[in-house]
Parts: C-alpha cells; structure tokens; sequence
C-alpha cells in the first residue's frame, strides 16, 4: 500500500471521530442520534430503543422527531450495570451534550443517586454498590 494514501486515510479518519464527538445528541433527530450510536432504532410498547454495548438507550423525542432525553439501562435483567468498552456512560453523556462531561459518582457505596446539572441539563445517575444502573439524562422516560 502506499504510505501517503494510508497516512490519509488515517488523518481523515480521525478528524471525523473528533468532529463526531462535538455532535450533540440533544436536540438532534432521532434518526441522526441512532446513526451516531451505530444501531438501529427498536420499538417497543411505545418506546424507541438503541442497542448499545449491553446496554438499552432510550431516546425520548417530541411530535417532530426530536431527541428531548436520553434513558440509559442495562439490557439484560439479571446484569444491569452500564459497562460499555467503547460507549462508557461518560462517552454516552458527553454525547449528549455535545461536549466532554463525566457522571457525577455517588459519594456513598450504597444504593445511591448522584444528580447533576450541566448547562441547564439535568442528570440523574443511580448506582447499586458502587456500579452505575442507570442514567437519565435531560427529558428521559423510558
């Protein structure tokens, strides 16, 4: 392979991570914000879901088809903590906001709610011994 081409193709590459980073999933479609998040959209009972990594965004939108909220879960029963490789809950969060931010840790290691807010957005984070169970941010009902 050519060296220039690879070194191209590379810069490109993360030019368009960055650029992805500072897109903000609140206030966007919600077709954008499932494109972004790499799944597709599930529906259930009403509710419109995106398989992340084990774990289950919920996105709440308005009559226009706008991302007000985001719910985030575990997808499986008996395992809920929310432990993405790749789409950590602070990389779901910064998502959301469109910029670097990291869930705020309960100061207790018992079932606790850490709640936060960052340019008028609010976050509510849970936590069971010490393992973060779920996160709302904004507008978020699952």
């Amino acid at each position: 392979m050519d060296a220039g081409i690879v070194a191209g193709a590379r810069e490109a590459s993360a030019w368009a991570r960055g650029e992805r980073d500072h897109f903000r999933l609140l206030g966007s479609d919600v077709a954008a914000a499932s494109e972004l998040l790499g799944a597709g959209i599930n529906t259930e009972r009403d509710a419109r879901w995106i398989a992340v990594e084990g774990m289950r965004v919920y996105l709440s939108s308005d009559a226009k088809g706008t991302c007000r909220g985001l719910y985030v879960v575990g997808s499986d029963g008996n395992h809920r903590s929310l432990d993405g490789k790749t789409w950590t809950p602070d990389r779901i969060l910064s998502q959301a906001l469109g910029h670097a931010a990291t869930v705020k840790r309960p100061t207790e290691k018992s079932p606790a709610v850490s709640n936060a807010v960052d340019g008028g957005t609010p976050i509510v984070a849970r936590w069971n011994v010490g393992q973060l169970v779920e996160l709302r941010i904004a507008d978020a009902s699952p």
